[in-house]
């Protein structure tokens, strides 16, 4: 197999037996789906994967995106091990980033924050997927209208999100840049960056632009006791300190 192959030209001294077919993920992790006789060890080596950002990503040899509906269907087949944790994003499937505890506290302390505020048509999901036409990411917080039932046979598409909050304390560069063309992309008004190490909340607005030129036109920065502003469906809700959402 081409994938077998490749990798064993980068892993030097990898042990293994029989055939092996690989999947390669967009993290480049790769992981055997299908085998004949036993794996003696993984692949294991000095293997230094290229940079996953998705910008640099081009198809390759074995490698293409995969649609929404493709997505869903790798899920109702059960093809992810329910430890493995992914996000469809531009059609890459993306393993999602590992969490630490104050990543984890912002998420919470934003939840708190938003939800003493929100219009009571609105409500928050946490850590659930979107759905856009050629992604479905799992935002920290997304801000949906409700009630919970309406999400039955779907999750919630652009017209239904009122905004999204990522929580970046490893991945700000990705949340900035890949996530960010994602919702930009999808039209969702509005897209918060919890910068946990900056200090500092991320709003951005105004989204503009389509495929890879997409973006928000508008990016504030606010920091302490600076007032953030809680835009819902274009009305000003309320005004609330950034410390209130940061670690």
């Amino acid at each position: 197999h081409p994938y077998t192959c490749q990798f064993i030209k980068s892993a030097k001294n990898a042990r293994y037996t029989h055939s092996c077919v690989y999947r390669q993920l967009i993290t480049n992790n790769w992981q055997p789906i299908w085998y004949t006789g036993k794996i003696m060890t993984r692949l294991v080596a000095p293997f230094s994967p290229p940079p996953s950002q998705l910008p640099r990503l081009s198809p390759r040899q074995g490698v293409r995106k995969f649609t929404v509906e493709e997505y869903h269907k790798l899920i109702e087949d059960s093809f992810f091990a329910e430890n493995e944790k992914f996000e469809l994003v531009e059609g890459w499937i993306v393993n999602k980033m590992s969490r630490n505890p104050p990543h984890d506290v912002a998420i919470d302390k934003t939840h708190e924050a938003l939800q003493a505020c929100l219009p009571k048509e609105w409500r928050i999901r946490i850590q659930s997927g979107i759905t856009t036409a050629d992604s479905e990411p799992e935002p920290d917080l997304a801000v949906v209208l409700g009630p919970a039932d309406r999400y039955l046979d779907h999750h919630p598409e652009p017209f239904e999100i009122a905004m999204v909050v990522e929580s970046s304390y490893t991945s700000l560069d990705f949340d900035r840049a890949d996530k960010g063309r994602v919702y930009a992309v999808a039209g969702v008004p509005v897209y918060w960056i919890l910068n946990v190490v900056d200090a500092q909340v991320e709003v951005y607005t105004d989204p503009s632009g389509s495929d890879g030129a997409a973006g928000y036109r508008v990016q504030e920065v606010f920091t302490g006791e600076d007032l953030v502003p809680l835009m819902i469906a274009g009305k000003k809700v309320a005004e609330i300190p950034a410390r209130q959402f940061l670690p």
